[in-house]
């Protein structure tokens, strides 16, 4: 039997899973771009962005440096043993990483859209003020 409560409880769920379904679009949305009628998302490399949304308004480009700690295992052969025995070290490497940023202005009166790449692949995509 169907009452007032399971009906108004089915109507919750159904509002639950609405808004569920729109935060997830919202999050997709945040993560790509579209450029005339394709989609650029996280993770593409800059070739696909300039193949599908040409070249952008503006670039910026710079680069920062990490050090990190690797760790590589040594081995050494052992003939009283008849084998080999390890054992790890570990020493500092360091790096230069680059990081662009992409700006594309996708119209007046509409927001610039911002692509941040970070050793040549999207990193992420922001939304930035609105074009004049």
């Amino acid at each position: 039997m169907i009452t007032k409560a399971n009906i108004a409880l089915l109507k919750a769920f159904a509002v639950l899973i609405s808004v569920l379904m729109f935060s997830v679009s919202i999050n997709t949305y945040a993560d790509s771009m579209r450029c005339k009628n394709r989609l650029v998302s996280t993770g593409d490399s800059k070739a696909t962005v300039l193949l599908k949304c040409g070249e952008p308004w503006l670039k910026e480009d710079h680069s920062y440096t990490v050090t990190e700690k690797r760790n590589s295992d040594i081995y050494r052969y052992n003939q009283q043993d008849n084998g080999f025995n390890g054992h790890g070290a570990s020493r500092e490497v360091t790096r230069l990483i680059k990081v662009e940023k992409w700006t594309y202005n996708v119209g007046r009166n509409k927001f610039l859209r911002i692509i941040t790449f970070k050793e040549g692949m999207i990193e992420s995509i922001e939304t930035g003020d609105r074009a004049n």
